[in-house]
């Protein structure tokens, strides 16, 4: 009430050049109030890009064995490991409950496969890194082909990749043929 009292003062009670007054104090507080905002989304995208960036890149299909802690850090989980005759089985559980197996060939340290099961689908880029330009054009084919809900399988040269199952129950493995060990067959991918 005080500033009224005093824009009226200042104006000689002149109610027309109050409201221009208080008009333009509007303005400016609503040019303020955007730049703000403006400013707040800035720098929350530049921090979200920051984040983005400094993510470390997460194992995926051909990839070596040491970047398998970083699957473990983005799932917020720990591998149980299993050691085979000639690979290394990493098994994750994400925090909506799938499971994530990652097959590491003891010769060349490399991921030769990946499977899943559960709830909900994995980050298919995250898994298949490299491979996941060669998948989404496979899979767009195969689907251009085949219009309607149902498996995938994709069987070509450097990448198999089959998927299967229903709502809250999802499974699949990828692998690239090229990588299997001599001793290992698909069927063995569980």
């Amino acid at each position: 009430m005080n500033v009224l009292a005093s824009l009226l003062q200042m104006t000689r009670g002149c109610p027309q050049t109050v409201g221009k007054v208080v008009v333009g104090l509007s303005r400016q507080l609503y040019s303020v109030t955007l730049r703000s905002i403006i400013g707040i989304k800035r720098l929350g995208m530049t921090i979200l890009l920051a984040a983005l960036a400094s993510t470390p890149a997460l194992a995926a299909l051909g990839d070596n064995s040491s970047s398998v802690k970083a699957d473990q850090d983005a799932m917020k989980t720990n591998a149980s490991i299993t050691e085979a005759r000639s690979f290394t089985v990493y098994e994750m559980r994400s925090s909506v409950g799938t499971i994530v197996r990652e097959y590491v060939s003891r010769g060349d340290g490399r991921v030769f496969a990946i499977t899943w099961r559960g709830p909900f689908f994995p980050d298919l880029k995250q898994l298949l890194g490299s491979y996941f330009e060669h998948y989404s054009k496979a899979a767009k084919l195969q689907r251009e082909g085949h219009p309607g809900r149902h498996p995938l399988n994709i069987q070509e040269s450097g990448l198999v990749l089959q998927t299967a199952g229903h709502m809250l129950d999802y499974h699949g493995r990828a692998y690239d043929p090229g990588l299997l060990p001599s001793s290992l067959t698909a069927n063995d991918l569980q």
